[in-house]
């Protein structure tokens, strides 16, 4: 059964403030068929509540968009999250064949800078083959409003090749300080601003999927620019 903890955090950098709960679910559903497979299933995601009612309501719709991707999302999360529950265990009882699937979903604010507010997901799905897919999505919400921010309103227009270059030196430098031969299959033309990023005080992250921007060796790939280095690609 799925259940709410509401945690003592508190979120704020710039009025008004929201204080932040956990929403859990876990579930493991045996195969109908002979042979041990099992489906595996986890929530654990951060949710807005509390302060200003509406601020709390916009990033809630955001996170339950973002999480569920439901056709027709319920107003809570804890509604959204059950909906999305039941439409995963109605497709893996269709299945014609039995196999072991997983898939979890787990959500945090991550800080705040400025008037942003930082939040990221990490998503895993394993449906059979040679490995599951991992994937991490950033939002970053305007503290003031609890809506969602585009790195366009950030950055000024036609200024994504520069940022991309810059982009593109910090993710070649982080993989040669692990390994130099990694650099060699980094796909360059394929790291650009991909509005997947948060913000700090260190400037700018972009993170990029595995498959990417190179193979699945390179894993995710995750890129900084500095508020410096940014500096003339700013609004």
């Amino acid at each position: 059964m799925a259940f709410a903890v509401l945690a003592a955090g508190m979120v704020s950098s710039c009025k008004p403030s929201f204080k932040t709960g956990i929403y859990t679910d876990e579930m493991t559903l045996p195969s109908p068929s002979e042979g041990g497979d099992s489906l595996f299933f986890s929530i654990n995601m951060e949710f807005a509540y509390g302060g200003n009612a509406k601020v709390a309501s916009a990033i809630n719709r955001s996170l339950s968009d973002w999480a569920f991707d439901l056709e027709d999302s319920p107003e809570g999360i804890d509604e959204s999250a059950v909906a999305y529950r039941e439409n995963l265990i109605d497709e893996y009882l269709s299945e014609p064949e039995s196999v072991t699937w997983e898939n979890s979903i787990d959500g945090h604010f991550t800080g705040n800078y400025k008037g942003w507010t930082n939040y990221i997901f990490n998503f895993y799905s394993y449906k059979g083959g040679v490995h599951g897919l991992q994937t991490v999505c950033a939002i970053v919400f305007d503290s003031a409003t609890g809506e969602e921010l585009s790195q366009d309103d950030i950055l000024k227009e036609y200024t994504h090749t520069a940022v991309a270059e810059l982009l593109v030196k910090s993710i070649k430098e982080s993989l040669s300080a692990e390994d130099g031969s990694l650099t060699e299959l980094l796909e360059e033309d394929q790291i650009v601003p991909n509005n997947n990023f948060s913000v700090g005080k260190d400037g700018i992250t972009w993170y990029f999927q595995p498959y990417e921007a190179g193979p699945y060796v390179l894993g995710g790939l995750v890129g900084t620019v500095s508020w410096k280095e940014l500096k003339p690609f700013l609004k």
